[in-house]
């Protein structure tokens, strides 16, 4: 049943009706997500896939808050902006961009148990595009969410998504649950390190500190000094 409700609104998630006849959807936005990833190899001219292969799953001693371009849901705060703390004459590069990757896993927490305290448990998760090359950093997120996630044969939801329904459009499928069946396809399932889960936790409840700490800063930032967020 579509949820239209003051909390959802709060959170600003929406609800969408799916292509799928008698259902809906809403979606989670961190639209610093590859955005982060992609600015900081920029900036120290870094190799990203060189970087991405330095991650392992161990939370950083360094927080990193993604909000480049603003935050994205629950807050949706346009005035917020990244942000690295801890630094030290210890801190590396590496140390910085593990940051940056525990950052992105630590916002689909946040958004992970706001849908579930709205009333929408999620029972599967899975990793498409980009997101789903790196078995380490599916280790990570699937560390810091608690549970396992899952890859596709075909990373490529959204085109392998428009196929389906072009062509159970022309009646080649009976209908989108056969197409389901017969196109979408697990390839493997990543789970969480126990090892690091306590670790993570505790990195967690830092994460969680950040945002609420500086929002109050950088909503008496200067205007001049502000950079107009991406729409």
């Amino acid at each position: 049943a579509p949820r239209m409700t003051p909390a959802m609104l709060e959170s600003n998630y929406p609800c969408y009706c799916h292509s799928a006849g008698g259902r809906y959807f809403t979606i989670t936005l961190n639209q610093s997500g590859g955005l982060s990833l992609e600015w900081f190899a920029g900036v120290l001219e870094g190799d990203l896939a060189g970087l991405a292969g330095a991650v392992r799953v161990e939370p950083s001693l360094v927080l990193f808050l993604p909000h480049i371009v603003g935050s994205g849901t629950p807050t949706c705060d346009h005035l917020s902006r990244g942000s690295f703390v801890g630094l030290s004459l210890k801190t590396g590069r590496r140390d910085m961009f593990q940051a940056v990757a525990d950052a992105l896993a630590f916002e689909a927490r946040l958004n992970l148990e706001r849908l579930e305290e709205l009333g929408i448990p999620v029972s599967e998760l899975r990793a498409v595009g980009g997101g789903s090359k790196s078995i380490t950093l599916l280790e990570l997120k699937a560390t810091v969410l608690g549970r396992p996630i899952a890859t596709l044969e075909n990373p490529e939801a959204a085109l392998l998504g428009c196929a389906m329904l072009a062509q159970t459009a022309v009646g080649r499928y009976r209908d989108l649950e056969q197409a389901r069946r017969e196109c979408v396809r697990i390839a493997r399932t990543v789970g969480p390190r126990a090892e690091m889960s306590e670790a993570y936790a505790a990195a967690f409840g830092r994460f969680r500190q950040l945002y609420g700490t500086l929002r109050s800063f950088y909503h008496n930032w200067r205007s001049e000094c502000r950079t107009p967020a991406l729409v």
